[in-house]
This record gives C-alpha cells, sequence and structure tokens, in this order.
C-alpha cells in the first residue's frame, strides 16, 4: 500500500500541498485538473516545472492526475464530444511533460451516466484517450457509480492494458445505492487506484475513516486480504472540517494501523 492525499480536497493552495503532505509524513499528491477558457490549469509549463520542484523538494510522488474537468464536461454527453477530446488531449500532454503515469477519468456530475447511449458516450471517450496513451505507459483509470455488469463490459470493450477501474470507497454506495463491497471484489482484478473516504447519510457531518455508514472496513479487507499494493488516496472532505490536520493525522495512522493487522 502506497498512502497519498487529493490535493482537492485540502483547505491550502495546492502549490503548498506538497510541503502539508511532507509535513504529515505522506508519500504522494494527487493533483487535479481543471479547465478554464479552453486550457487546462497546468498547462502552463512554467507551472508544471514549479509543481515538480515542489515535489522533488519535499520527496512527494505525483502518482495520477484527477481529470475534474470531466465532471463540468462529461465523457457521457454527446455534444460534449469535441471539448472532451480536448481535455483528453491537454491532459495527456500534461502527464507526460510531468511523468505523472495516471490519469482518473471520473463519470460524475455532467458525466453521470443514466442511460446506454449516456454509456456509449462515455465508452467512445474512454477508447480514444486509450488509443491516444498507447506506448507512453500512461494508464486511464475510469472511476464510476455504475454496476458489476457495466464496468465489466466496459473493460472488455476498451480491451486496452493501458485501461482500469479506478474505486471509490464510498461514490458506489452513496450514487447509486450499490453493494461496494461485493463491487471491490468482483473488479478487483481490474483496480489499480483507490480513493480512500467515508461518510454518513448527511455527508456534511464530520467522521473519520471507518467511523461512516460506507462499509470502509469490510472494502479494505478485500483489497488488504488479496495484497493489494497500489496507491490509496484519502478522498475525504477535509476541507470542510475546521479541525482537518488532526482528521488527516488520525486517517493516516488508521490506514497503517489497519493494513498491518
Amino acid at each position: 500500500m502506497k498512502l497519498g492525499l487529493c490535493s482537492w480536497m485540502l483547505p491550502v493552495k495546492e502549490e503548498e500541498a506538497f510541503s502539508f503532505a511532507k509535513e504529515l509524513g505522506f508519500m504522494g499528491l494527487a493533483l487535479e485538473l481543471k479547465y478554464y477558457d479552453g486550457k487546462l490549469n497546468l498547462s502552463d509549463e512554467n507551472i508544471q516545472k514549479k509543481y515538480l520542484a515542489s515535489a522533488k523538494d519535499n520527496g512527494i510522488v505525483i502518482p495520477t492526475f484527477a481529470v475534474n474537468a470531466l465532471c463540468d464536461y462529461g465523457m457521457s454527453k454527446k455534444a460534449n464530444k469535441e471539448i472532451v477530446f480536448d481535455i483528453i488531449d491537454q491532459a495527456i500532454m500534461v502527464a507526460k511533460n510531468m511523468s505523472v503515469m495516471t490519469l482518473q477519468f471520473p463519470s460524475f456530475f455532467d458525466g453521470e451516466i443514466s442511460s446506454e447511449e449516456e454509456f456509449d458516450n462515455t465508452r467512445i471517450c474512454l477508447e480514444y484517450a486509450c488509443e491516444k496513451v498507447k506506448g507512453t505507459g500512461i494508464k486511464i483509470g475510469w472511476e464510476n457509480a455504475v454496476d458489476e455488469e457495466k464496468n465489466k463490459t466496459m473493460l472488455d470493450s476498451i480491451n486496452s492494458e493501458d485501461f482500469f477501474i479506478y474505486y471509490d470507497t464510498q461514490n458506489p454506495i452513496r450514487c447509486s445505492n450499490l453493494d461496494n463491497v461485493d463491487l471491490a471484489r468482483q473488479l478487483l482484478s481490474h483496480i489499480k487506484e483507490i480513493h480512500a473516504k467515508d461518510s454518513l447519510e448527511d455527508v456534511t457531518v464530520e467522521v473519520q475513516l471507518g467511523e461512516g455508514t460506507t462499509n470502509f472496513e469490510e472494502v479494505m479487507e478485500v483489497f488488504r486480504d488479496n495484497d493489494y499494493t497500489g496507491w490509496i488516496l484519502l478522498e475525504s472532505e477535509y476541507k470542510a472540517f475546521d479541525n482537518y490536520v488532526n482528521i488527516i493525522k488520525k486517517d493516516k495512522e488508521f490506514m497503517n494501523d489497519f493494513w498491518g493487522r
């Protein structure tokens, strides 16, 4: 297990998140890619160099770019195809420049899938991305809230060694009322990276990992007991909590203790 943080869930500026992660003893920091006026926020090479220098100075790995622009311009919407392809092209360019080997593609908010047409539109975008990263070493992780059957259909349709399922411990149960423990078990061999978060029914209530109602420990047992060795990135709603530092510290301690049992 490699433990990191998601920058967009921290109440600090992203450029300060590297030193923050170092101070708390994390190994990695996933960064967010947003889209403004036709450009991704990290498309500027000077910003890329600044972030890489900060990562190096603090001994922090950047394992993943979360292409959260796809929550604003969903892959599931046919009308978004041109913009989505542009986002994908830019994301791959930034990943190449910064030697970041995973792009996380979410299917939430504007990218939510609620029909076969939307599923097919999403498939077209994922196929495009996988074709574009072929031979680069970059992997595409698809984060979603669809069931086992649809995940496996997508895996079969894409049929690429550069494509995997990006698993979130909370989203399947909160977004789609799915059995997230069984889903983790059934998709285990296709899951290469994980978002770890927990919550109560009221997601604004402050909780630590293992204290919510998302079957968090049962899900983690699936991965721990099957020798999962990939990245686990903490993605709880830390920026909403006043004592976020203590919560993050306790979540890190919980994960290390849990994985050592």
